[in-house]
């Protein structure tokens, strides 16, 4: 595209009886126009079509421009924020730096911040700033984004946590005095075990002695502190290896508890529901031995006490 350019000149009388014409191409330049145009058309669009609110002010804080979100972000029309400073728009600490530090903003660039802005509604909304200085342009760009929902969230799992925090704390103290009063309970049990004139042993799950109380220790000869632990049970009543009535119970095995013990009178117990009665003699129970009426009196009655458990 041409340029042309005319210029009247004058002959030695001074009069215009010629004309200079000069022409340049224009092309290039034109180009770079339309260009310029279309990227500062391209620029507008996203400036307004942005979902985060964005906002152009001056050194003085004064707003120059400000797009569409940033309005439905804080309830303003665009002419009301134009004609307002961004320290206007700012809460609490942010207002004080957008007031009196934007020279350090500008000497800094760039910063990315959460701040408060104030809604025109007098309500307070959470944002993640982003400030820029433009220095071709000698203005700073603000891009504003809403995180009031991820405060909520935020706020909504700290509250969360510290209900689970107080919940873990009364259900430990819970378990604390639980396990407390099984302890106390345990106790109160073990006391009547080995206090008990009656004989009594306990066996855990695996039919090894957890207890051997002290009228058992007379009956048998046999001390706690060496039966605790074993599954010598048997050991004080027969001269062999074979299950007592206590571990035929544990095992819920009838038919070989019946065909060991229905020679000693074996019977369910009236008192306790599960449990079987038995009645022996044992010759050698004891050590050191004891008279036949005692030993058949001690041995029955403690064949007839189910201590399974």
């Amino acid at each position: 595209m041409p340029q042309r350019i005319f210029i009247p000149a004058k002959d030695e009388q001074g009069e215009y009886t010629r004309c200079l014409i000069s022409m340049a191409n224009l092309t290039h330049r034109k180009r770079l126009e339309l260009d310029l145009q279309k990227s500062q058309k391209k620029y507008k669009h996203l400036f307004q079509a942005a979902h985060d609110g964005i906002a152009l002010f001056g050194r003085q804080g004064e707003l120059q421009e400000s797009n569409i979100s940033l309005s439905h972000l804080l309830g303003y029309h665009k002419d009301e924020l134009e004609r307002m400073k961004i320290s206007d728009l700012a809460e609490n600490a942010a207002k004080k730096i957008l007031s009196d530090h934007l020279e350090d903003l500008e000497i800094m660039g760039f910063v990315s911040v959460e701040m408060e802005l104030g809604k025109k509604n007098g309500d307070v909304l959470p944002v993640e700033a982003s400030i820029t200085w433009q220095p071709e342009e000698e203005i700073f760009q603000i891009m504003a984004r809403d995180i009031s929902m991820r405060k909520r969230l935020e706020e909504s799992r700290k509250l969360y946590s510290e209900r689970l925090e107080q919940e873990v704390e009364i259900r430990t103290q819970e378990l604390r005095e639980s396990q407390q009063e099984a302890i106390r309970q345990k106790k109160y049990a073990e006391g009547i075990i080995y206090g008990s004139p009656i004989p009594m042993f306990v066996l855990d799950r695996d039919h090894r002695i957890t207890y051997w109380n002290k009228a058992c220790e007379d009956l048998t000869g046999y001390s706690g502190e060496k039966m605790t632990g074993t599954d010598h049970q048997w050991k004080p009543f027969y001269p062999h290896r074979r299950p007592l009535l206590a571990d035929l119970i544990m095992e819920r095995d009838i038919d070989t508890t019946r065909r060991l013990y229905e020679e000693m009178k074996l019977r369910e117990s009236t008192t306790v529901h599960g449990a079987y009665e038995a009645e022996a003699y044992f010759p050698k129970l004891g050590e050191e031995g004891i008279s036949e009426t005692r030993r058949r009196r001690e041995a029955s009655l403690f064949q007839r006490c189910p201590y399974s458990r």
